[in-house]
């Protein structure tokens, strides 16, 4: 044995050969513990156990305790996950951990886990799982680890470090304006007719529009308060939970068609709690405005398969549930909308995420745009021919007098509701004679927003109304409500 006076540790050679390295350190509660190192030389001990000190010296302290992943697993479940984030939050990590955490890597050492033991790790998943599937894994593994670096368990996270090949996310094409009007025809008879109707019209959640409650409609102000969202609780049920995010929790204006159909609903209700003498007993929540037969929280799927069976009856195209929400960012871009506004009737934390995930080009918008800015890019080519070899020219001003007719034709009194004369039926030909085609092309991209805004109201008020006066509706339903 050899002992070193100059407190580098102490080394000595163990019966199976190996060399071993001791020195004590400070742990994280202020008390010293021994720490051990080994190598299969005198030299690689010394290095291991120098580099230990000089992390010491950096500030880095030894854990209380030497935690394997799968005790650190259960630990950081039910004291850190359970107590920080929501219950779907920790059903995701708790699966991910019990399913494929603990039997890959449970039994290694926290300090022992090391960049290439965790990517061999996750290459295998990738032989058996989807990319996606494989992230999630890591996203889990990581914040586990992240948690452990915070409490000084570990200096690194080597989860961080591994790679991972890109997920392409999956491409949305929500439903045009023709196809939600077609569904909307169809489903009016279905009792979850109303919900539909919140799901188009507001893009809420599923969760959000189960968790609504009579309270939450302020049908004299014409208001609709998102507050809650039904949620799997820690204990498998059913619960009324918070949202969200702090945005999630906003105010939304009651429409008229919404409202009526909602009034509708109530009086519907109303007579069956009556009729029902089972309503009541699994009161859960009180005064939902979408319960099940007996008066508690709805199960999600249940508007799902409600949704897709009147797809399927209907040979209308089949969107998830979720991407209704999708649908009402994009039209409501379309029509104009600031992404701001859309951001909030959604209930995003940013608007980045509105314009990142929830909106949604579409190739005839595109084309339009593109061709005014082939109409202004080619209009002036060749300036010095005649005017018959310019209108003979397909590549000229020819094809900017298609997108001059084109816009010109759009753009009249009849779309704006201006009277005869108020404006002149061709923009371009209103505009000064010395302004630039782009000048031309930028008001034209004026009128067209000004004209997409005013869609936004006549879809609501026009184009989604059914044949029964809506305001006899009305009328008769306060007086019965």
């Amino acid at each position: 044995m050899t002992h070193r006076s100059n407190g580098e540790g102490t080394y000595y050679q163990r019966k199976d050969g190996r060399w071993e390295g001791a020195a004590y350190f400070e742990t994280v509660s202020g008390q010293r513990k021994r720490l051990r190192v080994y190598g299969n030389t005198k030299t690689e001990a010394r290095q291991k156990l120098a580099e230990k000190q000089a992390d010491a010296q950096n500030g880095a302290l030894l854990a209380d305790k030497s935690w394997r992943l799968e005790e650190y697993l259960d630990y950081w479940l039910e004291k850190i996950v359970k107590n920080n984030r929501r219950p779907a939050t920790y059903a995701q990590c708790e699966g991910t951990a019990r399913l494929y955490l603990k039997p890959g890597l449970g039994k290694y050492k926290l300090t022992a886990l090391t960049v290439p033991l965790v990517q061999s790790f996750l290459d295998e998943k990738l032989a058996k799982h989807s990319v996606e599937g494989v992230i999630v894994i890591r996203k889990v593994l990581s914040a586990a680890l992240t948690s452990a670096m915070r409490e000084e368990h570990l200096q690194r996270n080597v989860a961080r470090l591994t790679q991972l090949p890109t997920s392409e996310a999956k491409e949305v094409e929500p439903w045009t304006i023709d196809e939600a009007r077609r569904f909307l025809e169809v489903a009016g008879t279905h009792p979850l007719y109303p919900a539909f109707l919140l799901l188009l019209f507001y893009g809420l959640r599923e969760g959000e529009v189960l968790g609504l409650q009579w309270r939450d409609f302020d049908f004299e102000h014409n208001e609709l308060n998102i507050r809650h969202q039904i949620q799997r609780g820690y204990s498998g049920t059913l619960e009324l939970s918070p949202l969200k995010t702090k945005r999630s929790k906003r105010p939304l204006p009651l429409l008229n068609f919404v409202r009526s159909s909602l009034l509708i609903h109530r009086r519907a209700q109303q007579q069956e709690q009556i009729a029902n003498p089972s309503w009541g007993t699994d009161a859960r929540v009180s005064g939902l405005a979408f319960p099940n037969e007996l008066g508690g929280p709805m199960e999600a799927s249940r508007i799902r398969h409600a949704f897709y069976k009147v797809c399927d009856e209907h040979e209308i195209r089949r969107i998830r549930v979720h991407d209704t929400r999708h649908g009402v960012a994009t039209l409501l871009a379309e029509f104009g909308a600031p992404i701001k506004e859309v951001q909030l009737i959604l209930g995003h934390a940013n608007a980045t995420t509105t314009q990142r995930v929830y909106t949604h080009g579409s190739a005839k918008a595109s084309r339009e745009w593109l061709e005014v800015l082939e109409a202004a890019l080619t209009a002036k080519q060749k300036d010095d021919r005649t005017q018959g070899d310019r209108l003979s020219d397909d590549g000229g001003s020819r094809q900017f007098s298609r997108q001059v007719a084109l816009l010109g034709a759009t753009f009249t009194t009849s779309n704006f509701g201006g009277a005869t004369g108020t404006r002149t039926l061709d923009l371009f030909h209103a505009m000064a004679h010395s302004t630039t085609l782009i000048d031309r092309a930028t008001e034209v991209n004026k009128a067209m927003t000004s004209y997409r805004r005013s869609w936004l109201v006549g879809v609501v008020a026009v184009n989604l109304a059914v044949k029964t006066s809506t305001k006899d509706k009305e009328d008769t339903y306060d007086q019965a409500a």
